[in-house]
């Protein structure tokens, strides 16, 4: 069987300072981020660069759809992950400590039912082995026990993601439900450039949020797949797989749009900020680069990436 990758592009804007630049030179290759992921250190073996904008990491799982296997969604014993999502925080001494955001979930086979109604992580997660699993500075990779591959990297403010099937298959975007809940999500999904924007309330730290509770924020995203793909929708605990055909569609969370996969090198444009509405942000990302990249550019102020090979 011929693997079917898929690249997805995560772009991320800051309402804070600019960040202070750092010199990455060879020392880099001492870098370990598995260190601390065991013993209760807390900490994340994702992608991530000194004072970049995104951290790109797996969300492990020990069979219960309300928690994750760590404070920072990562514990080197839990074998199981649900998706890789783009926000997390080192270190949190509690659990759940935060972040946790729009997870990312590449999945094998037909889905028959709600991923919503997965409550204990059976359908819609896989197992891994440490054998297939490699994290260095600014990047992560894993190989699943389902046959997928997630492949991500990134750099100060943005975040390529590439996802191999053994068929195709399907990425699954989970709008709500960050590590420590979320609420007030919605999704807008155009048909007409096969986009799908939207935004959840989330933040809080160590313990699960409330509503209008403090240290709250608000994340925009816009996802765009740079090849035709067909989209769908599962809501609330029942299978709902509607294809939006030439009106707009906006919906209410909990949401899953998913994007069936059909073809090769399928590209997914995306912006992600918190605090900054999505209209005011869109394709403002103008860094996506890696060192073993060969092409990136950036088109009408948009990042445009055509192919990535180890």
């Amino acid at each position: 069987m011929r693997a079917l990758p898929v690249l997805l592009v995560t772009v991320l804007t800051a309402a804070l300072a600019t960040p202070v630049s750092a010199a990455v030179g060879d020392d880099t290759r001492y870098v370990d981020p598995l260190i601390g992921s065991a013993g209760g250190g807390n900490t994340y073996p994702g992608a991530v660069r000194p004072f970049g904008m995104i951290s790109w990491s797996p969300t492990s799982t020990r069979g219960d759809q309300t928690g994750t296997g760590a404070a920072n969604e990562y514990a080197y014993d839990a074998t199981r992950v649900r998706g890789f999502s783009l926000t997390h925080v080192n270190g949190a001494g509690c659990h759940p400590g935060a972040a946790g955001d729009v997870p990312i979930m590449p999945h094998v086979g037909e889905i028959t039912s709600s991923p919503t109604a997965d409550t204990r992580d059976q359908i819609f997660a896989s197992d891994f082995s440490h054998a297939d699993e490699k994290a260095e500075a600014g990047r992560y990779r894993v190989g699943l026990k389902s046959g997928a591959t997630a492949d991500l990297s990134v750099t100060t403010r943005a975040g390529i993601g590439e996802f191999t099937f053994p068929v195709s298959g399907s990425l699954l975007f989970r709008t709500s439900n960050s590590l420590n809940g979320s609420e007030d999500a919605d999704i807008t999904i155009d048909p007409a450039t096969s986009s799908v924007s939207g935004s959840v309330l989330t933040g809080a730290f160590c313990g699960r949020r409330a509503n209008g509770g403090a240290n709250n924020q608000k994340t925009y995203y816009r996802l765009r797949p740079r090849h035709d793909v067909r989209l769908y929708v599962f809501a609330a605990l029942g299978l709902y797989p509607r294809t939006p055909s030439s009106a707009e569609l906006h919906l209410s969370s909990p949401m899953f749009p998913r994007a069936r996969i059909t073809k090769k090198n399928i590209t997914v444009l995306a912006t992600g900020t918190p605090g900054v509405h999505v209209r005011e942000t869109r394709w403002n990302g103008r860094e996506v680069e890696r060192p073993w990249l060969p092409e990136a550019f950036v088109e009408r102020g948009g990042v445009l990436v055509s192919r990535l090979e180890g």
